[in-house]
Parts: C-alpha cells; sequence; structure tokens
C-alpha cells in the first residue's frame, strides 16, 4: 500500500512494508563478508587490515542489533516502514531518494493512502463517484 506521511514538515511518500523485510535488508547490507565486490558497494575494498577488521566488527554488531531489533518487537508497533522512498524538503525541489525508511510512528503528523502527485485519474474517479451519490 502506498502511503504519503507528513513528518516535521517533510514529506515521505512510499510503500508499506513489514518490519521483517526492513530488518533482513539491512542484515544484508552489513553482512560480514570477504567477498571484495560487496565491500565495493558498500563501504570502498580497503587492503588495510586494520580497516577491514574494523568494518567486519561494525558489520558484525550491526546484525546483532538488528536481530535484538526483529525479536525485540512485542506485536505493538511503534515504527514504520516504508520501500522506495522519497523525501521532500521543500517544492519544487528533487526529493532524497532511498530503498527503506524506517520512522516513529508516534512522529506522524498526517498522512494519507496513495502517493503524492501520482496517479491524478484516481482522484477523478473519486470525485465522479462522489457526484453521483
Amino acid at each position: 500500500m502506498d502511503l504519503t506521511l507528513s513528518m516535521d514538515g517533510l514529506i515521505i511518500v512510499g510503500t508499506l512494508i513489514r518490519s521483517k523485510l526492513y530488518y533482513d535488508y539491512m542484515s544484508t547490507i552489513f553482512e560480514s563478508s570477504t567477498d571484495k565486490s560487496v565491500k565495493t558497494t558498500i563501504t570502498g575494498y580497503s587492503s588495510d587490515k586494520t580497516e577491514t577488521e574494523m568494518w567486519s566488527r561494525y558489520a558484525k554488531d550491526h546484525k546483532e542489533f538488528m536481530t535484538q531489533m526483529r525479536n525485540k518487537e512485542d506485536g505493538i508497533q511503534k515504527y514504520i516502514h516504508l520501500h522506495n522512498v522519497e523525501i521532500y524538503q521543500s517544492f519544487p525541489a528533487e526529493p532524497l531518494r532511498t530503498v527503506y525508511w524506517r520512522g516513529k510512528l508516534a512522529s506522524i503528523d498526517g498522512f494519507f493512502v496513495g502517493r503524492m502527485g501520482r496517479d491524478p485519474q484516481t482522484l477523478n474517479n473519486y470525485e465522479h463517484s462522489n457526484e453521483s451519490t
């Protein structure tokens, strides 16, 4: 389901996803791996042993943190997770785009179902259906 959120003056647009998908994605980003292509994508591969060890330690800690967060959820949702996100600070500025986003439900000022500025036909259909009632 696509949502448009208002939070502290920002407009955040994305597709609602389950927290498990978010946690799974975040865990894979920081996988401790010896594959050079993964390290190039994330940090830029380095042959410096100290930097490599530090990265591996950080990746392990982050993966443990994400696992704890996944297991800690007690059924009461405190956060919302979105996929294919656009964050607008002001208009008509270009939005910040990110694959996944997490925000506090308590911080949302307002929302509507749908993507801001997309599919004007849906709005026209809604207006026409209300006129006939």
